[in-house]
Parts: structure tokens; C-alpha cells; sequence
């Protein structure tokens, strides 16, 4: 029994000394920050846009890119008569605010908007400057793809959930 305790006074003593030494220079320098990613500027609101008429986003985001060169009797009239059937409803309209390009798909009898594409090749960066979340209950952000390339992001489309 007195072998046993001088035994262990030693074991404890060794191992304090042990956990006591300096920190290898690996250990010396704290680690590096990481830095905080940039936010960009809202350029445009898009959930605000979702749901309207496009009527309505003409109202907030002024005049698209098509009717500054073409004549406004270009545009297509909303129809009364349900028997007359318009083979290809869709039109386009193309806006630019903030510095973004927005691409609104509409139907031209009803004039609801189907989708809105915002067009650039960094989807983050387009996440911010259109305020767009992917788990938001009102809509629904899909990426666009060059056609050409199935690997190339050309943009990002927003639709209105049902």
C-alpha cells in the first residue's frame, strides 16, 4: 500500500506537467475570420411584384423596353368574347431597374402574369438584389439555364404559388 500512493503522487505530477507545456507554433496564431459575405442592394423587390397584373407591375416599374421602341397598338387588348380563342396567349414584356434586366411572361387576354426572369449568371447575387428567399410560402424562385449549355445559369424565374 505505500508503493501505491508514492506511485500515484508521481503519475499525477507527470501528467499535470504534461497538460502544462507551451502550444506548438501551429497552435500560437488564432485562426483566421472568415470574412462576412457582401450584401448587395435590393435592386428590385420581386415578391412585392408577385401576384400582380401586368397592369400593375407596369405601374411600378414603368414602361417595358418594348412598347420605348414599338408603338403602343402593338400591345394586345384584353378580350370580351370567351368564343374567340387567341392561339398563343403569352407575351413578353422586358423591363429594367437597378441595373437588372427583368423578363415578364404574361397572358394576354387576362393580363395575369405567369413568371417573372430575372436575367444574370451569379444565382446568390440575384437572390439579393431581388429580395427572393427559396422557402418563401408565396412563391416559388426556379433557376434558368442557357439553352445552349445545361450547365450555364442565364437567370432566375419566380412564380406564384397556388
Amino acid at each position: 500500500m505505500r508503493l501505491f500512493y508514492p506511485s500515484i503522487f508521481a503519475v499525477l505530477v507527470l501528467g499535470a506537467g504534461a497538460c502544462t507545456r507551451s502550444q506548438p507554433p501551429s497552435e500560437i496564431k488564432p485562426p483566421a475570420a472568415v470574412a462576412p459575405s457582401i450584401t448587395l442592394p435590393v435592386a428590385v423587390d420581386l415578391p412585392s411584384l408577385v401576384g400582380y397584373s401586368i397592369e400593375e407591375i407596369r405601374e411600378r416599374l414603368g414602361a417595358p423596353r418594348e412598347t420605348q421602341v414599338e408603338p403602343l397598338a402593338v400591345q394586345p387588348k384584353p378580350r370580351n368574347s370567351k368564343s374567340l380563342r387567341i392561339k398563343d396567349e403569352g407575351w413578353i414584356n422586358t423591363f429594367e431597374t437597378g441595373g437588372i434586366t427583368l423578363i415578364v411572361t404574361f397572358n394576354a387576354r387576362t393580363r395575369k402574369v405567369r413568371d417573372i426572369v430575372m436575367t444574370g449568371n451569379n444565382e446568390e447575387e440575384l437572390m439579393q438584389r431581388g429580395n427572393l428567399t427559396l422557402t418563401a410560402p408565396s412563391y416559388i424562385v426556379l433557376p434558368v439555364f442557357a439553352p445552349e449549355t445545361a450547365t450555364q445559369l442565364s437567370g432566375v424565374r419566380v412564380i406564384k404559388r397556388r
